[in-house]
């Protein structure tokens, strides 16, 4: 049984707290995921203020309930689990920097690969639409990052990473050089040539990918 505070007695700050911890999100990783600021996450909170409208579908699909759980304590007893956005790929620059950045929901198989594959906080999709990385990631595949994984100094790097290269997210594998690392692909085709990086420039490790034909 859950010990969520429900009923009309209680405080719609309380129940946003509860859900945002059981999740182990932050303030600032609630707001990003619903559009807001961290000081109105924290107004919420406090009950200062309250969540409506399209804000308060925002949050409720950001805290994986549902808008009468937040505001009249009306939902299932059962913890949530976490939602991972779909990002388009032209904002993970900005999702990556911590700007609010729109999302939708990458359907039902997120909440199990959330779980399956420990998914940080601020794991994220996106649909590849490049072929740099096929056969083994194909076009239309949603790849799913957590930016909360960084490669281990001076350890084999393996797996795939999503790199911002010039403002644009590249997927690949990386390799450790004598003058440092570098994103590598799949395929050979021309324009696919390594290419030198900084960590500063990774954002984040692949965790799952699911196959566009699913």
């Amino acid at each position: 049984m859950s010990n969520r505070p429900a009923g009309t007695n209680a405080v719609i700050g309380k129940r946003i707290l509860q859900l945002r911890k059981e999740l182990k999100l932050t303030q600032g990783d609630l707001g990003k995921r619903v559009g807001v600021s961290k000081a109105t996450i924290s107004l919420w909170e406090k009950s200062e203020t309250k969540p409506k409208g399209e804000n308060l579908l925002k949050l409720a699909r950001a805290l994986s309930c549902t808008p009468d759980f937040i505001t009249d304590g009306k939902a299932s007893a059962e913890p949530p689990v976490q939602s991972i956005p779909l990002i388009e790929k032209r904002y993970i620059s900005d999702y990556v920097a911590g700007v609010a950045t729109p999302f939708t929901d990458p359907g039902p198989n997120s909440a199990a690969i959330a779980a399956a594959f420990n998914a940080g906080p601020r794991t994220f999709a996106f649909m590849e639409d490049s072929t740099g990385m096929a056969p083994r990631i194909s076009p239309g595949d949603t790849v799913y990052i957590d930016p909360g994984v960084t490669p281990a100094p001076a350890e084999p790097v393996t797996g795939v990473w999503l790199a911002i290269v010039q403002g644009a997210p590249v997927l690949g594998s990386l390799d450790r050089t004598p003058s440092g690392i570098v994103l590598t692909f799949d395929s050979k085709s021309a324009g696919w040539e390594s290419i030198p990086l900084s960590l500063d420039q990774l954002a984040g490790k692949m965790i799952a990918f699911t196959p566009a034909w699913l």
